[in-house]
């Protein structure tokens, strides 16, 4: 009975307590982001305002992050610009979203110090 106990705590804990208690760790949107190649890039398809952060990266010391509020249906217009701020060499790209009043963060990861984008 106390395994099934802790069990059920944990998941409580995990998936309703955290809601009011921490609800930045629910605040993640990017699955709310159409594709780069859409039309406007980068959407919001979801029905909330969205804080949206993308970087463009050329190396492990050049890349080129932007940040907008993206209302719904609403895309970004700035990636050209930004791909040529970059001046070539595009290899990789981070992207999140966040749902509002929350922002894209990076902070490190507590197991291995690792940035890592989150929503706080």
């Amino acid at each position: 009975a106390v395994p099934i106990a802790v069990i059920s705590w944990m998941a409580f804990d995990q998936f309703l307590l955290s809601r009011f208690t921490a609800p930045w760790e629910h605040a993640e949107r990017t699955r709310c982001i159409g594709p780069v190649d859409g039309d406007p890039k980068w959407q919001n398809t979801c029905e909330e305002p969205l804080s949206f952060t993308y970087c463009l990266i050329a190396s492990p010391t050049h890349e080129v992050c932007r940040s907008h509020r993206l209302a719904p249906g609403e895309g970004v217009g700035d990636v050209d610009s930004a791909m040529a701020e970059l001046g070539g060499g595009f290899v990789n790209m981070r992207r999140m979203a966040c749902a509002e009043p929350y922002s894209v963060m990076r902070k490190p990861h507590p197991n291995n110090g690792r940035l890592q984008d989150v929503c706080g």
